[in-house]
């Protein structure tokens, strides 16, 4: 077990001013290492005689996460189930920042690469700070939901249902599809555990043949927003909302 390290969070920021500013050659030459060494050199380099991390008071088992977009499912259960964390602990940018820039930074190479020969520069520099680090939005949570390393465990901690035969059958679903993952993940009933659990539901109910043919999914997801904005989601039970979308699925 190893103690779980977090950026100080004026050295995380003093890590985003710069990247901000810099130019995005610089950035690649930053970046050109396959280890984590960058981060400890550059803060040696700009910060020598300060700390730029602490320990806290939680333990974790470093797990190997396999950088290919097929291993999505299987990092993030195995990632969940490393890290005993809290939901007001999975809220702190500089946990995941640290996690994705420096214990996970090999993965987050492979998995969320910088094309620098064809991306633009701000994409690149998008990429960077929400990928690669976590800079946090006040007006929603679509950064936990991006950064590398958090968006594995938040997804299996917002549909694992231990109440089911796999309790992480509804998991495989929304990690089978990117674009499933993103059209779910990424919209306002994120916080509604119940209700991402109940569109999972429907589709493990109607099967693949059904809500991946010419993207249905996207039919149901549409009628849910609609839904959002007529119903208090929060007082939905799973199968009132299954019952009421396929009600106005068929209507």
């Amino acid at each position: 077990m190893k103690t779980l390290k977090i950026f100080k969070q004026k050295a995380l920021d003093d890590l985003y001013g710069y990247l901000n500013r810099t130019e995005i050659s610089t950035i690649k030459n930053l970046f050109s290492t396959d280890s984590s060494n960058w981060v400890k050199g550059w803060f040696e380099k700009e910060f020598k005689d300060e700390m730029w991390f602490f320990e806290s008071n939680l333990s974790y088992e470093p797990v190997n996460l396999n950088g290919a977009i097929e291993y999505d499912f299987e990092n993030a259960v195995a990632l969940h189930e490393s890290l005993p964390l809290t939901r007001v602990q999975a809220v702190d940018e500089r946990l995941w920042a640290y996690l994705s820039a420096v214990e996970y930074w090999n993965y987050t190479q492979k998995r969320w690469p910088l094309e620098f020969d064809s991306a633009s520069d701000s994409s690149l520099q998008t990429r960077v700070l929400t990928r690669h680090l976590l800079k946090t939005d006040s007006t929603n949570d679509r950064p936990f939901l991006r950064n590398s390393i958090s968006r594995l465990w938040w997804v299996v901690e917002m549909t694992k249902d231990d109440e089911r035969k796999d309790k992480y059958e509804l998991t495989k679903i929304i990690l089978s599809n990117t674009d499933l993952y993103l059209q779910i993940m990424e919209r306002s009933f994120f916080r509604h555990e119940e209700v991402i659990k109940g569109i999972l539901e429907l589709f493990s109910e109607m099967g693949e043949d059904v809500y991946l043919k010419n993207r249905y999914y996207r039919q149901v997801i549409k009628e849910v927003n609609v839904m959002s904005g007529i119903v208090l989601l929060d007082f939905l039970s799973k199968e009132d909302f299954k019952k009421y979308v396929r009600q106005n699925l068929s209507a």
